[in-house]
Order: C-alpha cells, then sequence, then structure tokens
C-alpha cells in the first residue's frame, strides 16, 4: 500500500511579504494582550483593532473597489487571517460582516444595501452577527428544550419563542 505524500506548496513572494507585514502589526497590536484574551478571539472583539485592520485594507480584502474593497486574491486574504487566528486577535467584531454579510450584501443586493452598507464594514466601521441554533441544544438565553404545544382555539401555538424577550401567553 502506497502512503499518500501532499507537498506543501510555495505562497507567491507577495504573499510571504504580506505575512511578514500582518506578524510585525500583530506583534505590535497584541504586545500587551494576556493569553485569556487571545484564546476568545472568536467572540472577542475590539472596535478599535478592527478599525487598525480596516485602515490597512485587511477587511474586504477580495471585494470590489467599487464597494470599497481591495480587489486583492484570496491567497493574500487567507495569509491575513491565517495570521491573525494563529495570533488570537480579536476578530469577533468584523468576521462575520467580512466572512459572510458583505458577500451576501453584494450578491443579492448589488445596488441597495450592498452600496449602503459594505463601505462601512471595509472600514470597519459596521459589524453583522448571525443568529445559529442547533436542533438538541437551548440557546444561551433560554436553557431548557423548545416546547411544542396544541394550536389554541384562535389558530395560533403557544410555547414557542423567537428570541429572549418574547412572550407566550398560554390560553388553555
Amino acid at each position: 500500500m502506497h502512503g499518500l505524500r501532499i507537498s506543501p506548496g510555495l505562497l507567491p513572494p507577495e504573499c510571504e511579504a504580506l505575512r511578514g507585514e500582518v506578524r510585525a502589526f500583530l506583534a505590535e497590536a497584541m504586545a500587551d494582550v494576556p493569553v485569556a484574551k487571545r484564546v476568545r478571539n472568536w467572540s472577542g472583539s475590539n472596535p478599535e483593532f478592527t478599525r487598525k485592520m480596516a485602515a490597512r485594507g485587511w477587511i474586504g480584502m477580495t471585494w470590489p473597489k467599487r464597494y470599497g474593497g481591495h480587489e486583492r486574491s484570496s491567497l493574500e486574504r487567507y495569509v491575513v487571517l491565517e495570521e491573525m487566528l494563529a495570533a488570537g486577535a480579536p476578530v469577533g467584531a468584523h468576521w462575520v460582516a467580512d466572512r459572510q454579510s458583505g458577500p451576501l450584501l453584494m450578491r443579492y443586493s448589488p445596488d441597495v444595501l450592498a452600496p449602503r452598507y459594505v463601505p462601512q464594514i471595509v472600514r470597519g466601521e459596521a459589524y453583522f452577527c448571525i443568529g445559529m441554533s442547533e436542533p438538541t441544544r437551548a440557546p444561551t438565553w433560554r436553557r431548557s428544550a423548545p416546547r411544542r404545544s396544541t394550536p389554541t382555539r384562535a389558530g395560533s401555538s403557544t410555547g414557542a419563542r423567537c428570541g429572549p424577550r418574547a412572550r407566550t401567553r398560554r390560553t388553555t
């Protein structure tokens, strides 16, 4: 049986130069950040850090210039993200906007919403979040399993919640 051999590839010189630039930035920006904070980089947010990244053109890197993007390569974006995550940089403020919301706005609302919000993302001024749920786990705001009940006489279901402030009233 022959083993699978994968030779590591080499990045283009401009990507390696960018890696050095990112590492130098992180060495200065993260010098006083304790390890306990670095390990929470997905949930940790630091708007000042996000604005510094934006000023260097590291948010919206691959996006079109028409929206304020920088039209850089996916490999360059990969290098920046790899170094940020390896250093435990606080990417939580802009992560969803850079990775998901911005591209969706450009694809599905290129003439209305994207021109309004995407430049703000690129400048590190707008943040987005997403709500996700897993059928077997209750959200942090509600530790009990979701309940279903039979419809009331009015035809609406009781016991369901749509958010942390949603209220339900039993009518039976």
